[in-house]
C-alpha cells in the first residue's frame, strides 16, 4: 500500500474509487493555500486591515458579527490541532507523501491565519465577505477527497487524533461559510445586494423585489445603492472625460472614460464570464462519460463501478450549477455595468445640453438630443451583454476545438478550422457596413421624431388647419424612409446570420465527413456513438459561439454607433459668454479672468458707485475708455460690434450704449436683428468683430423673456413663475397682481397650482413675464413680450411695471417692441434698420429728427392720435375659460400612470400586433417554423442511427454504410441551413418590418383623430416616448425577441421529446420543471412587466424636462438666470426615479436567469442519475442522443423564456399602441338627411349664426349666448371685446371644436351637417403662433404639395419672402428645424401668410395675425389681406386699429354674448357706443 501511494495520481491504483494522498495533498491542499497566501499577502500589505480592526470588532455583540468571529477562531485552534497531530501520529504512508501532507497543512494553518487578518474586514464589507466566502466554499469541497480518503484509510495509517482534527478543521470551514453567508442588517427600504455567499449566487435577496410583482397595489419603494447615484456617478465619468478631453482632445473616446470610470465594475464580469466558458466546454466530457458508463453495461463489455455512475451524476451536478451561479454573477455585474452606464451618460447629457452653443442645441453633432438620451442609451445598456459575449466566446470556441482534436483528430479539426475563421472573418466585414446603416437609420428616427415633436407642439393649429391628413403623408414619407434604411439594415443583419447558420451547418457536416472520410480510407476506429456524440456536443457548443459571436456583432456595431454619437455630442462645442469681447486684442481676449483683473488693477480707481467697472470673463481694457453717453449711467457698450450666430452675420458696425436703471427700448422691422441684440445681451452670439463691454450687474444673471414665452408645462404655474426663487408670499402677490394673473388663477380650480401646459398664449407670455419679474434680478431683457396681449391688458400691465410706481422702475430693461405707442415711456431707444444701419437717442430727439427713425416715430404718434383708431381689445373669455378648462383635469406628473392590466401581456396586445402583420403572413410564419423545427429534431436521431449501426457492426460493414449515412446527413444539414434562412429572413423582413410600419402609421393616424382635448391633458412626454422609446423597441427588440421565443419554444418541445424517449422515466422530472419553469415565469413576469411600466412611465417626465431645456428659448432663460444648478437638481430627482425600476428590472431578470439556471441543473442531473439507475436497459445511442439536448438545455431554457420575458415586456410598446390606436375620435354625428357639400364649397363664403350658445363640454355651462349675425360673402368681420368677451370661442364654434346648439351655416348649409374634415379643409386659419413643421421651406409653404415651384415662389414675393428665402440655403429646401431659428417669429407669420394664399378658400380667419410684427411688416400683412383675400369672408381678432377701419363690420363680446355691432367708422363716432368706450380706455391707458 505504501508504494502504491507514492504515485501523485490522480487516481488510486490500491482503492477502486479514490485519489492518491499524494494527490490530495498538492492538489487539493497545497495549490489553493499557496494561491490564497500569494493574493492575501500583498493585500494586507497595501490595505493594512488591521486599522479598522477596532471599528469592526466594536460590532461583536451583533450576532452576525460575534458567529463570524468565533468561525475564525475556531477555524485557526482546528488548522493547529490538524498540524500538531499530523506531527503526532505515525501514519503508515511514504516518506515523500508524509512530506506533502505536513507542507499541506503548514499552508492550511498559515493561510488560516492571513484569513483571519483579512477576514475581519468582511464584517463590514459585503464584497469581501462575498470573496472570502466563495473561497472556503471551494476549500470546503476540495477537502471532501482527503477526508474520504484518511476516514477510508482509518486507524491503519492515520491517528484517531489527527482524523478527529482534521475532521473538525473541516467542520470549522463549513461554519466560517456558513457565517459569512449570513446576510448583514437590512438597510431600510433597500434590497440586501451581494449580502452572503448563497443570498448572492442564487439571487435570493431579490425575492421580496419578485414578491411585489403578486400585490395589488404595486409600489416600488427600494432606494438605490449609493454607488448608484446620478451624482456620484457623474462625479467618476466627469473625471474620467475631463482627462480623457485633456489628453486626446482630437479625438476623446466615451468608451475608454467609460471604463476608467467603471472598471471595477467591467471587470467584474470577467470570472464570472470565464467560469460560465469553462462550465459550457466540460459537458462534452461529461457526455462523454456518461456514454461510455451505460455503453459498458449494453455492449458486452465489463461494466464500470456504478460508485462512477453516481460521482458522474454529481459532477453533472455540480458544473451545472456553477454554471447557473456564474451565470446570475455575470448578469449582475452587467445590470449593474449598465445602471452605471445609464446613469452618468444621462446626466452629462443634461448638464452638457446646458452648456451647448444656443444655435445648435436641437442639432447638435451626434443626433437629435432627444433620441441620443431615449433610444441610444438604451441600446448600448441592452448589448453590453453582446459585447461580453464576443471575447467569452472566441474563448468557448478555442477549448472546444481542442476538445474537437482529442475526439477526432488533427484531420476534421483543420477541416473546421477554414470554416471557423470564414465565419469569424466575414462576421466582422460585413458587420463593417452596419455601422454607417445604423447612422443613416439614427439620423432619419432624429428627423421623423423632430417632425412628430414639431406636430404635436402645434396639434391644435394642425387640427383646425384640417391638416391631420397633410401632416400624416409627411410623417409617412419620413418613417418610410427611415424604414427603408432599417430594411438595408436587416438585409445585412440577415446576410451575417444566414452566413453563420450555414456555414455552423457545414462545420459539422465537415467535420464528421473528413472523419468518416479518413475512417473510409482505411484509417482510425468508426464513429462510435460516444466519439460521435462527444464531437456533435462540441461542436453544438462551437456553433452557438460562432453563432452569437456572428448575431451579436451587428448589435454591438449598432451600440458602438450610439456610443459614438453620445461621444461626437459630449465633444460638441459648448457655450461661451461673448459678454466682452475685443476682435482687435485676440491675445488679450484669451487671458484668464484672474489675469485680467491683475491687468486691470494698477490702472483702476473704482468710485464708491461705478456700474462702468467692466470685470467679465473677457473684457478688454480699450472697453473701459470707449465713447459713453453719461458715464454714471453707462452700461453696456457696443463699438462697431459684429454679431451673428456661429458665421451668419446679423448686425454688422453696431454701435449702441445701454444705460442701467432706464427702460430702453430696440424697435425694427421684422428680421432686423432686434432678438439677435437681445441675445448678444446675453451673451449667446458670437461676436465677430468689434467689442461689446459689460458691466458687474450683468453677471449677476439677467431674467429674459423670449418673443415666444418658454414655460414648463410639467410644472404648476406658481412653480413657473418662482423658478428658482424663493416664495415671498407678498411680493408674489404684487407680481401676479402686476402682470394681471389674479383674474385668470382666480378661475382655476386648482389656483396657481395648476398646470401650465394648458394656458392660453396670453396667459404663457403674463406668467413667462411675471417669471422675470418675480426673480428681482436687476436686469431684464425682454423679448415683444406685450405680443400677445390684447391692447387693455397690454396697456394694464405695461404701466404695473413701468409705470411711476412700477415694479421695474429703476432696473435696467431692455425691451425689445413692435408697439411704437409705447416707445414715448423708454429712456433711451436703439433702432435696427437693415444689418448695418443703427440709430439711436431718446424719444424727444427722435421726434424732432428728420431720419428713418423719426419719421417713423411720428408717423405712429399721429396715427394714435386719431380719435377714430379702434383697438381690439383684450383677450377672449375663451382663453380663459378655455384655459380653465383644459387645466382643471387632475393629472399625474411625476409618471405616467400604470394601467390596470392582468400579469401576462392580455390576448388583444398580441391580436392587435398580429393583424398589423397580417394573417397571411403569421400563416406563412408558422409552416416554415414547424419545417426548420422537423429537421433539426430529426437530425440527432439520424446520427443516433449512424452511430449505433457501427457499434453493432464490423468496421468493413461501417465503412461499405458509410457513403450513405454522410450523403444522408448532408441532405438533412442543407435543407435545414435553407429553411432557418428563410425563416430568419421572412421573420425580420416580411413580418416584424411590416408590423412596425403599420403600428407606427395606426398609431399616428389615430392621434390625428383624437380630440384637441386629449392633447391639453396628456403629458407631451408620455406622446413622444411612444414615437421614440416604444418605436425603438418595435423595430429593435421586438424582432428579436419574437424570433427568438418562436424558435426556441419549439427546439424545446422537440429536445423535451428526444430526452424522454432516451430515458423514459425523464418524463415526470420534465413535466414536473415545465410547470415549475411555468410558474416561475408567471410569478416573475408579474413583477417584471409591472417594472417595466414603471420604467417607460419614469421616462417620460425625465424626457419632457429634458425637451423643455433644449428648447431654444428656454436654454436662453436658464443660462441668462443663471438657474442651471436648479434644473441639474430636478432632472437628477426624476434621474433617481427612472433608476429605480430600470435597475430593478434587470435585477429581476438575474434572478430568472439564476432560477432558470438550477432548473436546468436538476434535469441534466436527473437525466444522469435515471440513466445511472436503469443503466442496464437504457439504451447508449438514446441516452446520447438525450444529452446532446441536455447539453444545450440550459441555453434553450434560458433563451425561451428570457425571449418570451424580453417578448411581453417589449409587448408593453405594443399594448401602449393598442391605447393610444383606440383613442375616441371627433365624432361626427352628422343627421341621416340633410344637405352636404360638394367639392367646392364654400364657393362664396356666406356665413350666418342663428341664435347659437356654445359649451366646451356637453353638460358644461355655455360660453356663447345667442350669438346672431350675417356675413355677407367677401366682407370683413373684426371680433373685439373686454376680458371674457368670448372672441376665441366664437371662431372655435366657426371651426366645430366646440359642442354647439343653434345653426351655424355657410353657403347656406349648416356645418354640423358637414364633416369636421371636410369644413375646416374650406377654412383658412392663421393663428397667432404660425404653425410650422420641421422641414424644408417648400414642405411648410405647401404642406399638401400640389403647387409648382413658380406658384411657391410667388406666394413668398406676395409677402414679401422671396429675398429672404433666396438667401437661405438650399432656398425652398432649406431645412426649417421645428423652433424656425432660420427665421424670426414675424418672418414665421409672414410664412403662415403665404401658405394661406396657396390655400384659395373663400373664408378666413386670423387670430391676432400681426401680434408679433412690426408696423411695416403689418403693413404688408393688410397689403396682402386688402389684395389677395379680397373675394373672401375674413374674420378678425386684432391689436391695431387701423387694421379695421376699413372693415365692414365689427362685433363687440362681452360674456358671451354680442352687446353692439355695425361698421367701426360709425361705431366710434358714437359717444355711447360700447366699441367708442373701449377705445377711449385704452388710450386713457396709454397715455
Amino acid at each position: 500500500m505504501e508504494e502504491l501511494n507514492v504515485v501523485q495520481g490522480p487516481q488510486s491504483l490500491c482503492r477502486s474509487f479514490d485519489f492518491t494522498v499524494a494527490f490530495e495533498a498538492s492538489i487539493l491542499l497545497i495549490l489553493p493555500s499557496t494561491i490564497f497566501i500569494c493574493v492575501a499577502t500583498p493585500y494586507i500589505w497595501i490595505a493594512k486591515p488591521w486599522g479598522n480592526f477596532s471599528k469592526n470588532l466594536s460590532g461583536r455583540h451583533n450576532p452576525r458579527s460575534a458567529t463570524i468571529i468565533f468561525s475564525f477562531f475556531l477555524l485557526n485552534c482546528t488548522a493547529v490541532l490538524s498540524f500538531v497531530s499530523w506531527l503526532t501520529s505515525s501514519p503508515d504512508l511514504p516518506s515523500p507523501t508524509k512530506k506533502l501532507v505536513t507542507a499541506a497543512l503548514t499552508l492550511t494553518m498559515v493561510s488560516s491565519v492571513l484569513f483571519v487578518v483579512v477576514g475581519l474586514s468582511a464584517i463590514v464589507s459585503k464584497t469581501l465577505a462575498f470573496i472570502l466566502a466563495l473561497y472556503q466554499f471551494i476549500i470546503l469541497i476540495l477537502q471532501m477527497a482527503p477526508l474520504r480518503t484518511f476516514i477510508l484509510y482509518g486507524g491503519r495509517a492515520t491517528s484517531t487524533f489527527f482524523l478527529a482534527s482534521f475532521a473538525s478543521l473541516f467542520g470549522a470551514t463549513a461554519l466560517v461559510v456558513i457565517s459569512l453567508s449570513i446576510p448583514g442588517r437590512k438597510v431600510a427600504n433597500r434590497l440586501s445586494e451581494g449580502d452572503g455567499l448563497f443570498h448572492h449566487i442564487f439571487v435570493l435577496w431579490a425575492l421580496p423585489l419578485m414578491r411585489k410583482g403578486s400585490e395589488k397595489d404595486f409600489v416600488v419603494d427600494y432606494g438605490l445603492d449609493p454607488e448608484m447615484e446620478s451624482t456620484e456617478l457623474y462625479r467618476r465619468f466627469k473625471i474620467a472625460w475631463d482627462r480623457e478631453m485633456k489628453q486626446h482632445s482630437s479625438h476623446p473616446l466615451l468608451v475608454r472614460a467609460l471604463f476608467r470610470a467603471f472598471y471595477p465594475t467591467f471587470l467584474s464580469t470577467v470570472p464570472p464570464a470565464m467560469i460560465r466558458a469553462l462550465a459550457q466546454v466540460v459537458q462534452p466530457l461529461l457526455v462523454n462519460a456518461a456514454i461510455k458508463f451505460v455503453s459498458s453495461y449494453g455492449l458486452g463489455l465489463s461494466p464500470e463501478p456504478s460508485q462512477w455512475g453516481w460521482a458522474l451524476a454529481g459532477v453533472f451536478a455540480l458544473v451545472f450549477l456553477a454554471l447557473s451561479s456564474a451565470t446570475s454573477l455575470y448578469f449582475y455585474s452587467i445590470a449593474r455595468t449598465g445602471g452605471y452606464i445609464r446613469g452618468a451618460l444621462i446626466e452629462a447629457m443634461f448638464r452638457k445640453a446646458l452648456v451647448l452653443r444656443a444655435e445648435s442645441v436641437t442639432e447638435a453633432t451626434g443626433g437629435d438630443p432627444m433620441n441620443l438620451m431615449s433610444s441610444d442609451v438604451e441600446r448600448i445598456t441592452t448589448h453590453l451583454d453582446l459585447a461580453h459575449q464576443i471575447w467569452v466566446n472566441l474563448i468557448t470556441i478555442a477549448l472546444g476545438l481542442y476538445i474537437l482534436y482529442t475526439q477526432l483528430g488533427l484531420g476534421p479539426l483543420l477541416a473546421a478550422l477554414p470554416i471557423i475563421f470564414l465565419v469569424l472573418i466575414s462576421s466582422p466585414l460585413l458587420s463593417r457596413k452596419v455601422g454607417p446603416l445604423e447612422e443613416d437609420i439614427t439620423a432619419l428616427c432624429d428627423k421623423r421624431v423632430r417632425l412628430i415633436t414639431s406636430i404635436l407642439r402645434q396639434v391644435k393649429s394642425v387640427k383646425l388647419a384640417a391638416l391631420e391628413t397633410e401632416v400624416e403623408n409627411s410623417v409617412k414619407a419620413a418613417r418610410t424612409a427611415e424604414l427603408g434604411a432599417r430594411k438595408r439594415f436587416w438585409d445585412r443583419f440577415a446576410i451575417i446570420v444566414s452566413l453563420t447558420n450555414v456555414t455552423l451547418n457545414l462545420l459539422s457536416l465537415f467535420c464528421l465527413g473528413t472523419y468518416s472520410l479518413i475512417f473510409f480510407l482505411g484509417h482510425g476506429p468508426p464513429l462510435s456513438t460516444a466519439r460521435l456524440f462527444t464531437a456533435y456536443a462540441t461542436l453544438t457548443i462551437i456553433s452557438a459561439s460562432i453563432f452569437a459571436i456572428g448575431q451579436g456583432l451587428p448589435a454591438v456595431t449598432q451600440a458602438y454607433v450610439s456610443v459614438q454619437r453620445i461621444e461626437r455630442y459630449l465633444s460638441s462645442p459648448e457655450y461661451e459668454h461673448e459678454s466682452d469681447r475685443d476682435a482687435e486684442h485676440s491675445d488679450f481676449k484669451n487671458s484668464s479672468f484672474k489675469d485680467i483683473a491683475k491687468t486691470l488693477e494698477p490702472i483702476l480707481e473704482v468710485p464708491e458707485k461705478s456700474p462702468a467697472v467692466f470685470l467679465h470673463l473677457e473684457s478688454s481694457v480699450s472697453s473701459l475708455f470707449a465713447p459713453v453717453r453719461g458715464e454714471r449711467n453707462q452700461t453696456v457698450i457696443f463699438d462697431a460690434a459684429r454679431i451673428g450666430w456661429g458665421e451668419k452675420v446679423v448686425l454688422d458696425g453696431l454701435d449702441a450704449s445701454i444705460c442701467s436703471e432706464e427702460l430702453t427700448m430696440v424697435i425694427g422691422r421684422v428680421a432686423s436683428g432686434k432678438s439677435t441684440l437681445l441675445a448678444a445681451l446675453l451673451g449667446e452670439t458670437s461676436i465677430l468683430a468689434g467689442r461689446v463691454s459689460f458691466p458687474t450687474t450683468f453677471r449677476r444673471g439677467i431674467a429674459y423673456c423670449s418673443q415666444v414665452p418658454w414655460i414648463q408645462g410639467s410644472l404648476s404655474v406658481r412653480d413657473n413663475i418662482l423658478f428658482a426663487s424663493a416664495m415671498d408670499t407678498s411680493w408674489y402677490k404684487r407680481v401676479t397682481d402686476a402682470c394681471a394673473l389674479h383674474v385668470d388663477l382666480e378661475s382655476m380650480a386648482e389656483g396657481d397650482l395648476t398646470l401650465a401646459r394648458g394656458l392660453s398664449g396670453g396667459q404663457k407670455a403674463r406668467v413667462a413675464l411675471a417669471r422675470a419679474v418675480y426673480s428681482r434680478l436687476e436686469v431684464l431683457v425682454l423679448d415683444d413680450v406685450f405680443a400677445a396681449l390684447d391692447p387693455e391688458t397690454s396697456s394694464a400691465v405695461f404701466t404695473a411695471l413701468f409705470g411711476n410706481e412700477g415694479l421695474l422702475r429703476g432696473k435696467t430693461v431692455v425691451l425689445a417692441t413692435n408697439q411704437l405707442a409705447q416707445v414715448k415711456h423708454s429712456d433711451w431707444i436703439i433702432a435696427l434698420h437693415g444689418t448695418d444701419e443703427t440709430q439711436q437717442g431718446t424719444y424727444a430727439e427722435f421726434l424732432a429728427s428728420n431720419n428713418t427713425t423719426g419719421r417713423l416715430i411720428r408717423d405712429n404718434v399721429q396715427h394714435s392720435g386719431s380719435g377714430d383708431q379702434i383697438l381690439a381689445v383684450e383677450r377672449s373669455t375663451t382663453e380663459a375659460s378655455q384655459a380653465l378648462e383644459e387645466t382643471n383635469t387632475p393629472e399625474l406628473e411625476e409618471m405616467e400612470p400604470l394601467e390596470a392590466s392582468s400579469d401576462s401581456t392580455s390576448r388583444k396586445t398580441y391580436l392587435h400586433y398580429m393583424r398589423s402583420v397580417g394573417w397571411h403572413r403569421m400563416t406563412v410564419y408558422a409552416l416554415l417554423l414547424l419545417v426548420a423545427i422537423a429537421i433539426q429534431v430529426v437530425t440527432p436521431v439520424f446520427l443516433q442511427i449512424w452511430s449505433t449501426f457501427n457499434d453493432t457492426h464490423s468496421d468493413r460493414e461501417a465503412r461499405n454504410r458509410t457513403g450513405i449515412f454522410l450523403g444522408s446527413y448532408a441532405i438533412f444539414e442543407v435543407f435545414y441551413s435553407i429553411s432557418i434562412t428563410v425563416l430568419f429572413y421572412y421573420v425580420i423582413m416580411a413580418v416584424t418590418l411590416r408590423a412596425s410600419a403599420n403600428l407606427h402609421a395606426g398609431l399616428f393616424s389615430a392621434l390625428m383623430k383624437t380630440t384637441i382635448e386629449f392633447f391639453s391633458t396628456t403629458h407631451p412626454g408620455q406622446i413622444i416616448s411612444r414615437f421614440s422609446q416604444d418605436i425603438f423597441v418595435l423595430d429593435d427588440l421586438f424582432p428579436i425577441s419574437f424570433y427568438d421565443f418562436g424558435y426556441q419554444l419549439m427546439r424545446l418541445v422537440g429536445s423535451a421529446i428526444l430526452m424522454i424517449v432516451s430515458v423514459p422515466y425523464l418524463a415526470v422530472v420534465v413535466v414536473i420543471v415545465i410547470g415549475i419553469a411555468y410558474l416561475v415565469q408567471k410569478f416573475y413576469l408579474a413583477t417584471a412587466k409591472k417594472l417595466r411600466r414603471l420604467d417607460l412611465s419614469s421616462k417620460a417626465p425625465l424626457y419632457t424636462l429634458f425637451q423643455e431645456i433644449i428648447d431654444f428659448n428656454g436654454l436662453l432663460t436658464i443660462r441668462a438666470a443663471s438657474t442651471g444648478n436648479r434644473l441639474i437638481q430636478q432632472n437628477t430627482l426624476l434621474l433617481a426615479q427612472s433608476q429605480r425600476p430600470f435597475y430593478l428590472t434587470t435585477l429581476a431578470s438575474v434572478w430568472f436567469a439564476s432560477t432558470i439556471g438550477v432548473m436546468t441543473a436538476t434535469v441534466n442531473t436527473a437525466i444522469v442519475i435515471l440513466a445511472v439507475a436503469t443503466r442496464r436497459s437504457t439504451n447508449a445511442g438514446l441516452l446520447a442522443v438525450g444529452l446532446t439536448q441536455a447539453v444545450s438545455l440550459q441555453d434553450t431554457i434560458t433563451l425561451m423564456l428570457t425571449s418570451w420575458t424580453q417578448l411581453e415586456i417589449s409587448a408593453v410598446a405594443v399594448e401602449r399602441n393598442l391605447e393610444y390606436s383606440n383613442l375616441a375620435p371627433e365624432q361626427d354625428i352628422l343627421p341621416a338627411v340633410g344637405s352636404t357639400p360638394d367639392g367646392t364649397w364654400p364657393s362664396q363664403g356666406d356665413v350666418r349664426f342663428k341664435d347659437v350658445y356654445a359649451r366646451y363640454t356637453i353638460d358644461g355651462p355655455p360660453v356663447l349666448r345667442g350669438i346672431s349675425f350675417d356675413a355677407r360673402a367677401g366682407s370683413k368681420f373684426a371680433i373685439v371685446g373686454r376680458t371674457g368677451g368670448g372672441k376665441s370661442t366664437l371662431l372655435m364654434a366657426l371651426l366645430r371644436a366646440l359642442h354647439t346648439e343653434g345653426e351655424i351655416l355657410i353657403d347656406g348649409i349648416n356645418i354640423m351637417n358637414v364633416p369636421r374634415q371636410r369644413l375646416r379643409k374650406g377654412i383658412t386659419v392663421i393663428p397667432q403662433d404660425p404653425f410650422l413643421l420641421a422641414g424644408t421651406v417648400r414642405q411648410n409653404v405647401d404642406i399638401v404639395g400640389q403647387k409648382s415651384d413658380a406658384e411657391i415662389w410667388a406666394a413668398l414675393e406676395a409677402v414679401q419672402l422671396k429675398p429672404t428665402v433666396t438667401a437661405l440655403e438650399g432656398g425652398l429646401d432649406h431645412e426649417l428645424t421645428g423652433s424656425g431659428r432660420s427665421l424670426s417669429q414675424g418672418q414665421l407669420q409672414l410664412l403662415a401668410m403665404a401658405r394661406a394664399l396657396l390655400c384659395g378658400c373663400k373664408l378666413a380667419i386670423f387670430d391676432e395675425p400681426t401680434a408679433n410684427i412690426d408696423p411695416e411688416t403689418d403693413i404688408i400683412i393688410q397689403n396682402v389681406i386688402r389684395s389677395s383675400f379680397q373675394d373672401c369672408t375674413i374674420f378678425a381678432i386684432v391689436h391695431r386699429l387701423e387694421n379695421i377701419m376699413d372693415f365692414d363690420q365689427v362685433i363687440v363680446l362681452d360674456a358671451g354674448q354680442i352687446v353692439e355691432s355695425g361698421k367701426p367708422s360709425e361705431l366710434v363716432q358714437n359717444r355711447d357706443s360700447v366699441f367708442r368706450q373701449l377705445s377711449n380706455a385704452h388710450h386713457s391707458r396709454i397715455e
